[in-house]
């Protein structure tokens, strides 16, 4: 979304990435995804961030607070979930 289509006060966030730092599919590092979204803003597209979801694991040492506030982004940690019905 570009920023002329934005609604004022809307944050755009990609809810579900993973980085190498715990996710054997990932195909790139947090601060990887951090200089896509400046590049994505340099074109003009609306994107305040993402959250890195890494399967089955939540790594509370992992400080990402550094990289976002250089690249002014938010960067939210979660974990992807396994559950036995998906």
């Amino acid at each position: 979304m570009t920023d002329t289509q934005a609604p004022d006060g809307a944050t755009y966030l990609d809810l579900h990435v993973h980085s190498t730092d715990g996710s054997d599919d990932a195909g790139g590092t947090v601060e990887g995804y951090l200089k896509w979204v400046q590049a994505k803003r340099k074109q003009g597209y609306r994107i305040d961030g993402f959250a890195v979801t890494e399967h089955r694991r939540y790594e509370p040492d992992l400080d990402y607070s550094e990289l976002a506030a250089r690249y002014d982004a938010v960067v939210l940690r979660g974990v992807e979930m396994e559950t036995d019905i998906g």
